[in-house]
């Protein structure tokens, strides 16, 4: 396992040490302290606050040690349960106030990492388990300040664990850097404060009402765009990809055919909206597919029923921007089903995710006399 190295930049450092109220604050910590940054600005703050630090680099913990004696620094995997138990630092620690973290945002080699919180295992990215690891193991009682990737906010991966969080902290993005931040990486970055505070956050009213009152479904492509060209039969299904939606339904003779697999493959009256990629500005146009078509994976679907397609196209249209804040992502701009469908929900529109294609799901709703669209 190799960590990613990117050490945080002074002015970034200034806003982490700016992000929390440092009157209640006697000490802070950075389990993965690096250069140690965030713990130069943290005292410049507060000169008299007791600084503590871990990191896995040896090296990166002597000269920080040379150049603050009065911090209490140790060489320590912090993820790591045995190296943890014989960490000085962690031993020496009577409380703990604040942490603070510019945690790895990748492990080369790893794609995610097991992490604890109440006893409770689960998988999760890196940077999600250095903060998981701080809730359980420091338990700060003000609050936790991470420079994050702006997928942790968003990522399925880390969908439960934020959610874990939010049972115990109030979770806020401070600030959004765009790509370049860290010196090597092009990673969008985020600074998130993770506080332990009584205030609720606030509820803004809902136009629409809590129970949903209309019905669609969504369906996710399922043929990835690279087998497309080793599948193309003479008689197969329209492809529908990206790169096609803001051509529909006038390109639908010029696109290439293949031969349809279980997953995305609908019929029907649908919104589709890029997976990948930039949100359009304005809602796409609702497109009517007479026969079946076959939607690459980077392609989303929201089918909409005769009786209450017009209702739900309004509701969408007028909420369009809330559309648009579901894309994010560290690299290239993503949404998930679960976004749309959380999304829709918001907006009195119950939906469906289909785990087949459409025409699957159709059949089996015939066979058991049910709509497909119901309340």
């Amino acid at each position: 396992m190799i960590l990613d190295q990117y050490y945080t930049p002074p002015q970034v450092a200034f806003y982490v040490a700016n992000a929390v109220d440092f009157a209640k604050v006697e000490t802070c910590i950075d389990p993965a302290c690096g250069g140690g940054s965030l713990l130069r600005a943290v005292q410049a703050k507060k000169p008299h606050i007791s600084i503590y630090g871990i990191d896995i680099d040896s090296s990166a913990i002597t000269a920080l040690r040379t150049k603050h004696p009065n911090w209490t620094l140790s060489v320590g995997n912090f993820l790591d349960r045995r190296s943890r138990a014989s960490t000085r630092v962690l031993s020496s620690m009577n409380t703990c106030d604040l942490v603070v973290a510019n945690p790895p945002f990748s492990m080369r080699g790893v794609d995610w990492r097991s992490s604890t919180l109440n006893a409770t295992s689960r998988k999760c990215s890196p940077a999600m388990a250095h903060i998981l690891t701080a809730a359980d193991i420091l338990a700060p009682r003000i609050a936790i300040v991470a420079l994050v990737p702006e997928s942790l906010m968003h990522s399925h991966l880390d969908a439960e664990p934020l959610s874990m969080l939010a049972k115990s902290y109030r979770i806020q993005i401070v600030k959004k850097w765009k790509d370049s931040t860290f010196r090597g990486t092009r990673a969008s970055t985020l600074l998130v404060t993770f506080e332990r505070d009584s205030r609720k956050p606030q509820i803004t009213p809902r136009e629409y009402p809590l129970q949903p009152d209309l019905s669609c479904a969504v369906v996710r492509g399922g043929l990835p765009i690279h087998k497309a060209g080793r599948n193309r039969p003479r008689n197969g299904l329209p492809l529908i990809h990206s790169t096609a939606l803001s051509g529909l339904p006038g390109n639908l003779q010029s696109l290439p055919v293949v031969r349809p697999i279980v997953r995305g493959v609908i019929q029907g009256n649908a919104i589709l909206m890029p997976r990948v990629g930039l949100p359009p500005r304005r809602m796409p146009f609702p497109v009517t597919f007479k026969n079946p078509v076959q939607l690459s994976d980077c392609v989303i679907s929201i089918l909409l029923p005769p009786n209450q397609g017009d209702k739900i196209i309004t509701r969408i249209n007028k909420a369009w921007p809330l559309m648009q804040s579901l894309y994010a992502g560290t690299g290239a701009k993503y949404t998930t089903v679960r976004k749309i469908s959380d999304a829709l929900s918001s907006l009195g529109i119950h939906s469906s995710v289909l785990p087949g294609s459409f025409l699957e799901a159709s059949s089996q709703a015939k066979k058991n006399n049910r709509s497909l669209f119901v309340r």
